[in-house]
């Protein structure tokens, strides 16, 4: 049952299940030759996500569950993992 003012869209699972299987296949390593992937992996390769990523997930205080940190703040810290 919807709610009212409410539209229901009983193809959009398979609509966008295959808009996305479609456009995922056609540029993954299955269906480009390795030449081919290879040059776009490059292409789209960022050398300022690689350098921030450790930072990011791994070294920081605050997101990072993998740090010790005084147990009153630990609470805080998983909301963000879940």
């Amino acid at each position: 049952m919807t709610s009212p003012g409410m539209k229901e869209y009983p193809a959009l699972g398979s609509t966008l299940g295959c808009f996305l299987a479609r456009n995922l296949f056609y540029s993954s390593s299955l269906h480009l030759t390795r030449y081919r992937y290879d040059k776009l992996v490059k292409f789209f390769d960022n050398p300022e996500y690689r350098a921030l990523a450790p930072f990011l997930f791994e070294e920081c205080t605050i997101v990072s569950p993998h740090r010790t940190m005084p147990e009153a703040t630990m609470p805080t810290r998983m909301t963000c993992h879940q």
